[in-house]
């Protein structure tokens, strides 16, 4: 079973999003195009539902790239070439042998933008008490936090429920004269049986996330076939 350590980002690390429409242009386009999906039930044990209905998605903003996850369990919008992060533990996310919890992480960390894509799979009786451990523990976070803001919604993310949260936190920064500057990651959770889909995009006070890139990122984004 993937650690709490790497599960408990889905639940206080920042997610959320502007939910004021989809698409991007250029950095800061309000242009935005809907969002839609057709709703799948999930299965005792598959970990990606087979979606068959076509999702409309934003336009590619300029500079950006369509990244689909090796295994083709989802494709979405980045500003940049994704990679597996070490601490990933990569397995057949699709179809996992029994006791078994892969998860991966593919990231893009940029000079403006950082974006992390996060899918772990647990056998689907476990995701409940899962999700109830997880928000036990963000809750924790939060109380111990407590020069953190969060704002957190319910949204409908590719057609199904999904958590939204947006973060504001310190950092160090030694050119800011207060040495701190503010960060705001925003983030979406979604689960889908056994299978929680974790994104985020992130910057700093200067280079925050605009409404169009928010959207652009989590509005391309598409369970896999």
């Amino acid at each position: 079973m993937p650690t709490a350590r790497s599960l408990v980002r889905m639940a206080c690390a920042g997610l959320v999003v502007v939910g004021v429409g989809s698409g991007c242009g250029k950095r800061g386009s309000p242009e935005t195009a809907p969002t839609a999906g057709a709703d799948v039930e999930p299965g005792s044990r598959p970990a990606i539902p087979v979606v068959g209905a076509p999702v409309p998605r934003p336009s590619l903003p300029a500079g950006w790239v369509e990244y689909t996850h090796p295994e083709g369990v989802f494709t979405v919008h980045t500003p940049g070439r994704p990679r597996l992060k070490d601490r990933s533990r990569p397995g057949t996310l699709r179809n996992p042998p029994p006791g078994v919890s892969p998860w991966t992480i593919h990231a893009v960390d940029g000079k403006e933008l950082y974006v992390e894509m996060e899918v772990n799979v647990v056998p689907f009786d476990q995701a409940a008490q899962l999700r109830a451990d997880l928000k036990r523990q963000s809750d924790e976070t939060r109380r111990n936090n407590p020069g953190d803001k969060f704002v957190d919604r319910n949204v409908t993310w590719a057609g199904r429920p999904a958590e939204e949260t947006e973060h504001y936190y310190d950092v160090r920064d030694p050119a800011s004269k207060s040495g701190t500057a503010r960060r705001l990651r925003v983030g979406r959770d979604l689960w889908v049986g056994g299978t929680a889909y974790s994104f985020r995009i992130e910057g700093t006070e200067a280079n925050r996330p605009t409404a169009g890139e928010r959207a652009a990122f989590f509005d391309s984004f598409v369970l896999g076939k």
